[in-house]
């Protein structure tokens, strides 16, 4: 329910901008997709990680994700955070992007970037608090992990060579 409300918001929101969209609302699908969310623009399908679908894995790095963050939220917090409002947001940008025909094609990183400035945009419209609260876990998440760029390449063209390869890895974010 609570995702079906977010979801309809944010095509609220939209529509306030004054944009009609050409596709209706995706349908919401709570699964647990290897990265915890995917936009399929062939069937206008949301899906979603639900948490009781997680693997003791998964869960597991949840809560120590959200240890590391030290802002005394549990796993299940985190994952409602990251991916009940973040990457769900961010899969709502890939429907926005399918409505502007803008999916597709070889360029990966345009496309996973404009989503992020899509729900970057969203959340501070709507919470200001939640957008630097997920700035500052990206910021801390991006300094702990290794550059899986190579030496001497261009990280956007890495990215959509490797686009398959990297999937949902920390390489990935």
């Amino acid at each position: 329910m609570q995702l079906t409300t977010l979801r309809d918001a944010f095509v609220a929101q939209i529509k306030a901008e004054g944009f009609k969209p050409r596709l209706p609302p995706p349908t919401i699908v709570m699964d647990n997709p290897p990265s915890y969310g995917n936009y399929e623009d062939g069937k206008n399908v949301l899906h979603i990680a639900v948490s009781s679908a997680l693997t003791p894995e998964q869960q597991s790095r949840f809560s120590r994700m959200a240890a590391r963050m030290g802002k005394g939220l549990a796993g299940e917090q985190e994952f409602e955070e990251g991916i009940h409002h973040w990457v769900f947001v961010h899969e709502l940008g890939h429907w926005w992007q399918a409505c502007g025909h803008k999916t597709g094609g070889t360029n990966h990183y345009a496309v996973e970037y404009g989503a992020n400035r899509i729900a970057a945009a969203y959340w501070r419209l709507k919470e200001p608090a939640f957008m630097q609260r997920t700035e500052e876990k990206m910021t801390q998440l991006h300094a702990t992990m290794p550059n899986p760029v190579p030496e001497g390449q261009v990280k956007e063209k890495y990215f959509d060579a490797n686009y398959e390869q990297l999937g949902p890895t920390p390489g990935y974010i």
